[in-house]
């Protein structure tokens, strides 16, 4: 004689939903911390001379999850760098607004408008704060569990 399924298909479908969106929390929060971690590399082994703050001040990075912005931080004002939080924040404003719509995204940005022609002269603005994420987050990933390519 054939079972019979004593657990509803709904409560079953409910427990898969809520197991994935855990998982999907775990790497939101994954990409959070090395957000944090991409803004510390970036900030204290850049290896430009920063006359006024601002291009320190600029330097920030967002979380999005299926286009939502789950956190959005800039790193703190430098010296005088107003300028800095202020283009930062824009700028970083810009990118979230173009991001891709599905999945989960890490956006780190330096807003100053000369942070490209620093990092084309060999000094690191975002150079290592980016080699350092990937492999990061992969780390990490592993480490709670997932199977990372």
């Amino acid at each position: 004689m054939p079972g019979k399924m004593i657990t509803p298909i709904k409560v079953i479908g409910d427990h898969i939903k809520a197991s994935v969106e855990a998982k999907m929390r775990d790497i939101v929060n994954t990409f959070c911390y090395v957000g944090e971690q991409c803004i510390i590399e970036a900030r204290n082994n850049g290896d430009y001379t920063d006359q006024t703050g601002n291009l320190r001040s600029s330097i920030g990075y967002a979380v999005i999850w299926n286009g939502k912005v789950i956190q959005k931080e800039l790193a703190d004002k430098v010296k005088k760098g107003d300028e800095g939080v202020s283009n930062g924040e824009e700028f970083l404003s810009k990118r979230i607004a173009k991001a891709q719509k599905k999945g989960i995204v890490l956006i780190v940005t330096a807003g100053m408008n000369y942070a490209e022609y620093v990092e084309a002269k060999g000094y690191n603005v975002l150079s290592s704060a980016e080699l350092k994420a990937g492999p990061l987050i992969k780390s990490i990933l592993t480490q709670i569990g997932f199977k990372v390519k």
